[in-house]
């Protein structure tokens, strides 16, 4: 007997990147609440908060130019793909 298992993501934008003082997010098909979780290179997490919104700007001007690493954490403790941004400044 096959085993199937329910791997729905939820699809989620990234824009502008390379990103300066903001990054905006959009996601759709999820519950909300959202947490979004920022991390560098090193898996180090730099900014963990909890969004009501599908859609949010994310201010960056206290993070250093470089790469990082989002993911998104649904309500229902799904969690989305990670995708990398860069600050340039």
């Amino acid at each position: 007997t096959a085993v199937t298992t329910d791997t729905k993501k939820t699809e989620f934008l990234v824009y502008p990147n390379p990103a300066d003082n903001y990054l905006t997010v959009k996601i759709s098909g999820e519950e909300l609440p959202l947490q979004i979780i920022i991390s560098d290179v090193t898996g180090k997490q730099i900014k963990s908060e909890v969004y009501n919104a599908s859609s949010m700007d994310i201010h960056l001007n206290e993070m250093k130019a470089g790469m990082y690493y989002i993911q998104v954490i649904a309500k229902n403790g799904g969690l989305c793909e990670r995708k990398s941004f860069v600050i340039v400044r």
